[in-house]
C-alpha cells in the first residue's frame, strides 16, 4: 500500500465495504497459527526470518510475556511517544502476519470477502501479492472484498498491521497499549447478489404488548448481476418457544419510479432544500417514502407483533429473526439470523425509562483486559465476567472506551444487561483542539457511524456514546446527526434530514 497511509486522518479506510452485522453460513476461520515478522517501521522490507504467531493475538503479549522487543506501555493522560498530531515517530513497529489459505471449487463462481475482526492500529491487506485495502478503527472489523484476488485453490494473505498511526491519537484511551490481532479473521462466501447493509429496530408500543419490527436493507450485487424480481424474507419466533409469529417479506426496489406531477412537485421542493430536519408537512411525508429510496436494492418495511414478551435486563426475553435473500425462482440465496428483543427507552425529563418504567442503573465500566493475552478474549471469558457481574447485582455495563466484540454484546442480549456502547474515540493529551480538527472529521463520524450501523437490532444497547474524554466539538456534533438520521428517520437521501441541533427533546432509542 503506497503512500503514508498512517498519517492521513483524512483516510480511514480503502476498499473497506460498509459495516454489517450478520453471519454467514459459508465461512472459512483463519484463526490458528500465522508466519510472522516485527519490523521497525512500516517502509522496511521483510526478510526470510519467519516466527509462529498465533491469531487472535498480540505481538506485544503472549502468555504473560513480551517475546519480541516491544512490550505492553499504559499510559493515562498523556500519548506514548512526544509528536504532533497526526505524525508519529519514524520507529513505529510494524508487524507482518501471513499464511496461506484454500479456496473451496464450489466458491468460484461466488463473492469472496475477507473480515479482520480487530486490529491495532492500522491493517493493510493484500492477497497473493496484491494489494487490496487498507482499514483504521481498532476495534471494529473490516471487510473487503477478495472476489477478484484470490483464486480457487493455494492463496497467500498478508495482514500488515502500524502499531502508531494518525488514529492513535483518538484512541488515547487510558489503556494498555499494544499491536497485533486481537479478534478473528474469516472469509465468507455470498451469491453476486447479496445483502449489503441491514438494519433491524424493534420496539414497544404503549401497551407493552404489541413489539414493532422496522428492518431496512440495502441489496446490491457485482458483475453486474441483476436483482430486478428478487425477494427479501422474514420470520419471526420467539426463541424459548420456537414458534414462528409471523413471516413478512418485501420486493426489492430496484428501479427509479415514475415521478407523478405531485411527486415532481415535492421532488423540486427537497431539491431546493426546503425540508429541514425530517421537516416535510405530515401529508408529504408517504409521497417522499415512495419516492426516493436511496439506491436501486432497496427494502423497507414495519411490522407489528401482538402479545409479545418485551426484554429488559431483569427478563432477557429474545426473539429470532431469520433473513432470506431469495431469487426470482424462489431459491434462497442467503440466509441469517439475528436475536432481537421488544423494548422501548426513554428519556422523560430526568427519567430513564425502560419500557415505561423508571430504572436504576447500577453500572462498571469494561475494558477488553486479561493478564495473560491482553486484549485477546474468548466468549467463555466474557461469559464468566457477565456472570460475576450479574452475581454482585450489576444490571449495565459501559464499553468503554470503544465498541467491546460483537459476542460481548450477544451476551449481554442473552443474560439481560443495560449497555453503553462507547464509540472507539478518546483525544485525551489533544481534547480541547482535535474534536475540532477538520481532518479528523470523517474519523469521527465514522466511527460513531459503524459503531451504530453494527449494533443497532441489539436490544441492551440502550444508549450510545461519542467517545470519551475528547472534548466537545463540530465533530461530534457531525457524528451525533449522522446517528439521529440513522436510527430516528427514514432512509430518504441525507440532503432532507441533516440534523444540525443538539436538542434536549425526549426522545427514544
Amino acid at each position: 500500500m503506497r503512500g503514508r497511509y498512517w498519517e492521513s486522518p483524512e483516510t480511514t479506510s480503502i476498499n473497506r465495504l460498509p459495516m454489517l452485522n450478520i453471519e454467514h453460513l459459508a465461512t472459512i476461520s483463519l484463526d490458528g497459527t500465522w508466519r510472522f515478522q516485527l519490523l521497525d517501521h512500516p517502509e522496511a522490507e521483510c526478510d526470510r526470518r519467519w516466527y509462529d504467531e498465533q491469531v487472535p493475538g498480540l505481538w506485544t503479549i503472549r502468555d504473560g510475556v513480551s517475546k519480541y522487543n516491544d512490550a505492553p506501555i499504559y499510559t493515562n493522560t498523556n500519548m506514548p511517544f512526544g509528536t504532533m498530531p497526526p505524525r508519529v515517530p519514524d520507529k513505529n513497529p510494524t508487524g507482518v502476519y501471513e499464511r496461506n489459505f484454500t479456496l473451496p471449487k464450489d466458491w468460484e463462481k461466488r463473492r469472496v470477502v475477507l473480515h479482520v475482526g480487530g486490529f491495532e492500529s492500522v491493517v493493510t491487506v493484500s492477497i497473493n501479492g496484491r494489494d487490496v485495502g487498507m482499514g483504521k478503527d481498532s476495534h471494529l472489523a473490516s471487510e473487503f472484498d477478495i472476489t477478484n484476488f484470490a483464486k480457487v485453490g493455494e492463496n497467500i494473505i498478508r495482514l500488515t498491521v502500524v502499531k502508531w498511526s494518525d488514529a492513535t491519537f483518538i484512541e488515547d484511551q487510558d489503556q494498555w497499549w499494544h499491536g497485533g490481532l486481537p479478534r478473528s479473521v474469516k472469509i465468507f462466501a455470498t451469491e453476486k447478489v447479496f445483502i449489503e447493509r441491514l438494519y433491524a429496530t424493534p420496539g414497544l408500543k404503549k401497551d407493552g404488548k404489541t413489539g414493532t419490527l422496522r428492518i431496512r436493507a440495502s441489496i446490491n450485487s457485482i458483475d453486474g448481476e441483476s436483482f430486478i424480481g428478487w425477494t427479501l424474507r422474514a420470520h419471526v419466533a420467539d426463541t424459548k418457544a420456537k414458534k414462528v409469529s409471523k413471516t413478512f417479506q418485501s420486493a426489492i426496489r430496484a428501479d427509479w419510479l415514475h415521478k407523478t406531477p405531485e411527486q415532481k412537485a415535492v421532488s423540486d421542493a427537497v431539491f431546493q432544500g426546503s425540508y429541514w430536519e425530517n421537516g416535510a408537512p405530515a401529508h408529504l411525508k408517504p409521497i417522499l417514502a415512495q419516492m426516493d429510496p436511496p439506491h436501486p436494492g432497496y427494502a423497507e418495511w414495519e411490522i407489528e407483533l401482538p402479545n409479545i414478551h418485551p426484554w429488559s435486563a431483569e427478563d432477557p426475553a429474545l426473539y429470532s429473526v431469520t433473513y432470506e435473500l431469495v431469487d426470482p425462482t424462489g431459491r434462497v440465496a442467503e440466509l441469517t439470523t439475528q436475536k432481537v428483543g421488544f423494548r422501548d427507552v426513554r428519556i422523560v425529563g430526568k427519567d430513564l425509562l425502560v419500557n415505561g418504567k423508571r430504572v436504576i442503573i447500577y453500572g462498571i465500566n469494561r475494558h477488553d483486559f486479561n493478564k495473560n493475552t491482553g486484549r485477546v478474549l474468548t466468549r467463555d471469558d466474557m461469559r464468566r465476567d457477565l456472570l460475576e457481574l450479574k452475581r454482585w447485582n450489576f444490571n449495565a455495563v459501559r464499553t468503554s472506551h470503544y465498541p467491546n466484540d460483537p459476542a460481548f454484546l450477544d451476551l449481554c442480549d442473552e443474560l439481560g444487561f443495560y449497555v453503553v456502547g462507547e464509540a472507539n474515540i478518546e483525544s485525551h493529551a489533544f481534547q480541547d483542539s482535535i474534536c475540532n480538527d477538520q481532518k479528523y472529521l470523517v474519523a469521527f463520524v465514522d466511527r460513531v457511524a459503524r459503531m451504530v450501523e453494527r449494533d443497532i437490532h441489539h436490544p441492551s444497547v440502550i444508549f450510545w456514546s461519542l467517545g470519551n474524554e475528547s472534548g466537545a466539538g463540530f465533530n461530534h456534533y457531525a457524528a451525533a446527526a449522522f446517528v439521529r438520521t440513522l436510527r430516528s428517520h427514514s432512509p430518504t437521501p441525507l440532503r432532507r434530514r441533516y440534523s444540525h441541533s443538539m436538542d434536549q427533546r425526549p426522545r427514544t432509542f
